[in-house]
């Protein structure tokens, strides 16, 4: 049903609220985040050597790229659709997404080893029964990705941070006690997992819902377009990041990915404005998209303030890099340097290409960006090998900057 000239104004007055109160709560949750997240890589850091967080980047890329073909882009289509989701329609998806990461665990512990020997072995026996442990970690999602979509479809992100906050620190500190006393790899994935089974209850408990074993294609065959073209662009995506484990990793070994995500994770802290309103960027658009006016503005607004804020912070972590490296994180990562240098310029590239996808993604234009995405896929992998053979592991960046300047 089409909105009354009133009504719209209303319900724009009530998503400009919503949109201030998300930004602060965002802006909180994301100061306090990354000082947990900070603070847990500087402690796993100077435990563990590059080599161990080169394996466990592997095991992590090749689950969350591999379990994007047992999402279906469905927690995003949530948010996106503009009509009301009925019960069914909700426990047609989460028998969908069951079914789906139940076959998704057992092939993979069936591929596991064939996985390890496309590495060389080098992911060894360890490496392969974490992979399948970790593997979980998509059931585990799937489980909570119902409330938590429908938390950022509603805007109410006074929970949604909660939630995250809370799964946060319970992860961060699993992942710490499990490395501590000795388990270093299977310390990062047993963190991982813990964060991820308490997100079920946390996110449950704010925003409950029928939860019923029932599926009907035609409750669900309206978000299927969108959601199959948004996972379609996730694959692009992984696929265009597929270049570290894969070419940096067979290439070069897997300290080579420890270094290239290293240098991506002190990246993440440059761009943390940018990080902290992604979420209130798709949310907010997808919600005004039938008002264009004021669409134009919000963009606008949120654009200005992510180049103000992120922009000087990426250049002051590069500036303060070397002393950074040498105190917090000890001398072994200094091999990183001009990865992480690399890795900053790439930042600001990446930080405008993100929001117009972002957008494109909230109007429902996903079709397009899965085209831009096949674009930049293709291209990263053309030069990427031939850079990461004439400069070494720092040609993956080389080229992320390449694609992403484009």
């Amino acid at each position: 049903m089409t909105e009354t000239p009133q009504e719209l104004i209303l319900s724009t007055q009530l998503i400009k609220r919503q949109v201030v109160t998300g930004a602060v709560i965002l802006g909180v949750r994301r100061i306090i985040l990354q000082i947990i997240l900070t603070l847990t890589n500087v402690i796993l850091a100077r435990i563990l050597l590059p080599e161990v967080f080169g394996i466990s980047g592997i095991i992590r890329f090749l689950i969350l790229t591999l379990g994007l073909f047992a999402n279906f882009g469905m927690g995003p289509a949530i948010v996106q659709n503009k009509s009301k989701l009925s019960m069914k329609g909700l426990q047609s998806i989460f028998t969908l997404l069951m079914i789906a990461s139940i076959i998704f665990v057992v092939i993979i512990y069936f591929i596991a080893p064939s996985i390890n020997i496309i590495y060389k072995g080098q992911l060894g026996d360890d490496g392969v029964f974490w992979l399948r442990i970790f593997s979980l970690s998509v059931l585990l999602d799937h489980l909570a990705t119902i409330s938590m979509h429908l938390l950022q479809r509603n805007l109410d992100f006074k929970k949604f941070t909660a939630g995250e906050l809370i799964c946060a620190v319970i992860s961060q500190l699993s992942t710490i006690y499990f490395v501590i006393n000795g388990w270093g790899l299977g310390g990062l994935v047993l963190g991982s997992l813990s964060g991820k089974i308490f997100a079920i209850i946390i996110f449950y408990l704010f925003h409950p819902w029928p939860v019923g074993i029932y599926f009907s294609y035609s409750s669900i065959k309206l978000m299927l377009p969108f959601g199959l073209n948004f996972q379609a662009n996730n694959l692009l995506s992984s696929f265009n990041g597929a270049v570290i484990p894969i070419v940096a990793g067979a290439l070069s070994g897997p300290s080579a990915v420890g270094y290239l995500n290293w240098a991506g994770g002190i990246r993440s802290a440059g761009m943390a404005p940018f990080d902290t309103f992604e979420k209130l960027l798709f949310s907010s658009v997808a919600r005004t998209q039938d008002n264009l006016q004021f669409l134009k503005t919000l963009v606008e607004k949120i654009l200005k303030f992510y180049c103000l804020m992120s922009f000087p912070l990426l250049a002051l972590i590069g500036a303060l890099a070397p002393s950074l490296i040498k105190i917090i994180y000890t001398d072994k990562w200094l091999p990183g340097l001009n990865t992480l240098y690399l890795s900053l310029l790439q930042g600001v590239f990446l930080l405008l290409s993100t929001i117009f996808v972002d957008v494109l993604l909230a109007l429902g234009r996903s079709s397009e960006v899965k085209n831009i995405s096949f674009f930049w896929a293709i291209l990263q992998w053309i030069l990427t090998i031939p850079l990461v053979l004439y400069f070494g592991f720092n040609g993956v960046v080389i080229a992320g900057i390449l694609v992403s300047a484009t």
